[in-house]
């Protein structure tokens, strides 16, 4: 069973086990004064663990041993074995563990590092929406760091300010850490992190049985003390008996095992010259976990919401499965002939969901394209050996490359997903062109096998490329070319909004039974063509000159987003059948739509018609709100974009794209409101200056650090 960090399950495992013993109540303390003495723990090793002092942990042993009516350690250990209760301690201790490491990097983030105060705030949305269990114990740990927490971003502080976001129960303890390490500088966010994080591994495989080893409260194993603790506790004297007939009973099955196996082998050790295949420990190890992970469900799948969640729940879990790429053995053996082609495409699909999740949930494209890499030539080189050839894969056609993959089950369709996961990566990374040959590959084999892949890399790779291309013509002023690209995009994305094909999706190796997925029914796809055709009429409408022109594309984007109550259709209907950053996504395009809308009525003079379609936008995205305070969303188009930008943030986790797009709109339109806004107050010109300060300063931190801090 997987360890259980959330914050509050030593408190659950105190009320619904602990808080009576056999007849007897505790409190909460002296749950956890019994746990350490249970682990043999000192006093003085005690009072450290619970930030208490030594005299009050005497205290609270004189009142333990009172409700017992003992006067010795032993016979509360004594008691504690007799109720039964003592792997409920264990795993108690576990987490008192986990919270005494997690709180001594706090008090160092404090004293050694934010000496001066840190202020770290909520949205006051997000504040209401948290357990209040959770909050306070935020507010808690926050304080140990010497950090103030509020509901408002302090619009004039002196102090250094940050976001907190994220924070879940089961994954409190990384979540909070990784906002606090916010207020700290490279060196020192990595240094603190990897302290805890080893700390934590060696608590987990504790728990997991890994390691027998007991750590005190500066993770330190103090296994020799403990074994003999535990001896100690074993040889009571009811015990003595059943342990001396359990030595009489299993000494002689050892001889007689010894005896058996030098007749079987003739007296003789076996020879060194026999030729035998050693599977390597850590092969082993490997084909455990994937057995272990096989029936968990986690899945590159990042277009339903329910998975997204489940992604989130196991990631901790999955992500073991790195350990095993640093072991060069591993890669030797898992190459070879005789390496089972059911583990290496089970550790290969491990590998690939795995990078999917760094890639779509932690703008990691880095990492992922490392994983991805690794993972490509592993079946490259398994296939060459099998094949007893040496192809350089990368000099063969589309054709070839399938023709090879096929000689070993399961494997084209892994090598698929593979091929369109590496060449998303370089899309994440700023450098879509460079997947092409991948997305090209991808859409060959996906289409032969049959996959979504194949589907995929056309509308969220090839198009994309293409759409890049556009901007690039449009930046140079070659209006001819990019306008060609466009109508290109905008023809295939309905073509492929319409595809009734079934493909198989999220391709699971040796599954009896595969998903499937018509991209005409399925919302998320339909949500993502129709968001890309929207993006693209925008760009038309932004290069064209013609005012007839301009409002047929903007009768078009109306259509799609208008629910149409015959056919059940436009984009609007399926808003909760998608992930937010997908809605993030399309507020981000339809405020940079308004904010285009506005350019060319206001500098170009164009006489445009557009409040259709901004009603149908604050209908369906605004809850139908026309005013946002004194102003008038219909016909104020900076403060509507100002509103869809600003929805758009907080549909945004801090590692997706969205966010930082909806910082750069909001950034243009306040700078559009202080250039071109009448009669604006010394006040409110300030305001806007220190809201796009704060927001470029947020936009640096991306660059900088895009994984951690966005």
């Amino acid at each position: 069973m997987a360890f259980n960090t959330s914050y509050k399950r030593k408190y659950e495992l105190y009320k619904e086990h602990l808080a009576t013993i056999k007849g007897i109540k505790f409190t909460f303390r002296e749950i956890d004064i019994l746990v350490c003495i249970v682990h043999n723990r000192g006093e003085k090793k005690i009072a450290s663990m619970l930030s208490i002092s030594p005299r009050t942990v005497s205290v609270h042993v004189y009142n333990v041993m009172n409700k017992l009516a003992c006067n010795s350690k032993d016979q509360i250990i004594d008691f504690i074995e007799s109720s039964g209760k003592l792997p409920l301690f264990r795993e108690y201790y576990l987490h008192l563990l986990v919270n005494s490491n997690f709180e001594k990097q706090l008090t160092l983030i404090a004293r050694r590092i934010n000496q001066n105060g840190t202020t770290c705030y909520c949205y006051r949305n997000d504040a209401l929406t948290l357990d209040k269990d959770l909050y306070q114990s935020i507010q808690k740990h926050l304080n140990l760091a010497h950090i103030k927490l509020v509901e408002f971003a302090p619009s004039e502080n002196n102090n250094p300010t940050f976001e907190l976001r994220n924070i879940s129960e089961t994954g409190y303890y990384r979540d909070l850490l990784k906002n606090l390490l916010e207020v700290l500088n490279p060196p020192q966010r990595e240094q603190i992190l990897a302290e805890f994080e080893e700390a934590y591994q060696k608590i987990e495989n504790i728990h997991d049985g890994k390691s027998e080893a007991i750590l005190d409260e500066d993770n330190k194993n103090v296994k020799g003390n403990t074994a003999l603790f535990f001896i100690k506790t074993l040889l009571k004297k009811r015990n003595l008996i059943i342990y001396f007939y359990i030595i009489v009973l299993i000494i002689p099955l050892i001889s007689g095992l010894m005896s058996l196996t030098k007749i079987l082998t003739n007296g003789d050790t076996i020879k060194k010259n026999i030729p035998i295949t050693e599977v390597p420990i850590a092969i082993k190890n490997l084909e455990e976990f994937l057995e272990a992970v096989k029936n968990l469900e986690f899945s590159s799948d990042n277009s339903r919401p329910d998975q997204i969640k489940k992604n989130h729940s196991l990631i901790k879990k999955i992500e073991k499965i790195l350990e095993y790429n640093k072991i060069k053995e591993v890669e030797n053996y898992l190459s070879k002939a005789e390496m089972s082609a059911e583990i290496l495409t089970q550790y290969l699909y491990n590998l690939q969901a795995l990078a999917s999740y760094y890639m779509y949930n932690m703008q990691d494209g880095e990492k992922a394209e490392r994983i991805l890499l690794y993972a490509k030539d592993l079946a490259e080189k398994y296939v060459n050996i099998r094949g007893k050839i040496n192809n350089d894969f990368s000099g063969l056609k589309n054709e070839e490359v399938f023709v090879e993959l096929e000689i070993v089950k399961d494997l084209p369709q892994i090598y698929t997903r593979i091929i369109y996961s590496l060449g998303r990566t370089y899309i994440y990374k700023k450098s879509a062109i460079k997947g092409k040959k991948y997305f090209e590959l991808a859409e060959y084999l996906g289409n032969k096998l049959g996959l979504f892949e194949g589907y995929m890399s056309k509308i969220n790779g090839l198009l994309v490329i293409e759409d890049r291309l556009a901007d690039s013509y449009i930046k140079e002023d070659k209006i001819g070319p990019a306008i060609k690209f466009l109508h290109h995009i905008t023809q295939s994305s309905i073509a492929l909004s319409n595809d009734s094909k079934s493909y198989i999706a999220d391709y699971k190796p040796g599954a009896t039974e595969q998903k499937t997925i018509i991209p005409k029914e399925n919302p998320y796809n339909l949500f993502e063509c129709t968001t890309r055709i929207i993006g693209t009429y925008s760009k038309l409408i932004q290069i064209n000159n013609d005012v007839k022109g301009i409002q047929q594309y903007i009768s078009e984007i109306n259509k799609y987003l208008q629910i149409d109550e015959k056919s059940g259709g436009g984009l609007l209907k399926i808003l909760d059948q998608v992930p937010e950053k997908k809605l993030a996504n399309l507020c981000n395009k339809l405020a940079n739509l308004i904010l285009i809308l506005w350019q060319l009525r206001t500098i170009k003079d164009f006489d445009i018609d557009d409040i259709r379609l901004k009603q149908t936008i604050i209908t369906n995205l605004l809850g139908g709100k026309t005013y946002d305070g004194n102003k008038d969303l219909i016909h104020d188009n900076l403060a509507l974009a100002e509103k869809l930008f600003t929805l758009a943030r907080e549909k945004s986790r801090s590692t997706d794209f969205t966010k930082a797009d909806s910082y750069k709109g909001l950034i243009s339109t306040y700078q559009l409101m202080l250039n071109h806004t009448h009669g604006l107050l010394e006040s409110q010109r300030h305001e806007l200056k220190n809201q796009i300060n704060i927001l470029e300063k947020k936009i640096t931190l991306i660059k900088n650090n895009p994984v951690e801090l966005r």
